[in-house]
């Protein structure tokens, strides 16, 4: 009896919420430690190829990095997707660097090393040329503080 309880439930969370995602919806993860805080943008695109998501905080300090880091085998993206990490004035904090990645080595833009500054915002994420339901991770390294609930 426990066991198809058990059952009900992942059932009905697999139905109920799973599609409550979009493909193309990036839902971030914000983790501190230290002073130092890492957001990670776990993407998956739509048939279009593109997929994008904003953080719910928002952020002031240095970029210390930033990595692409793109999926393998099934859901490797097409060669020479496109990624622009962006604050809320538009501003691409990766220097235009996330244009034309591989989609067989993850890549870290060089002479962003604590340079680049965010001020107060949200970051956004936008991912395109990827291909139809391809994958990959976008992590966004501060040495900052993290302003509103999560």
């Amino acid at each position: 009896m426990k066991y198809n309880k058990i059952l009900l439930a992942a059932v009905l969370l697999a139905v109920c919420i799973i599609p409550a995602v979009k493909a193309d919806t990036i839902v971030p993860l914000v983790e501190k430690n230290q002073g130092m805080i890492m957001i990670t943008f776990d993407w998956t695109s739509d048939a279009s190829g593109d997929a994008t998501g904003t953080t719910t905080l928002a952020f002031t300090g240095c970029i210390q990095e930033i990595d692409f880091i793109p999926d393998s085998g099934g859901t490797q993206p097409t060669s020479l997707y496109d990624v622009v990490v962006e604050d809320e004035d538009g501003v691409d904090k990766a220097l235009s660097q996330g244009a034309n990645l591989s989609n067989t080595v993850a890549t870290q833009p060089g002479g962003l090393g604590g340079l680049i500054m965010i001020g107060y915002s949200q970051i956004t994420v936008t991912v395109s040329n990827a291909g139809n339901a391809k994958g990959g991770k976008v992590k966004v390294y501060i040495d900052g503080t993290a302003h509103g609930d999560q």
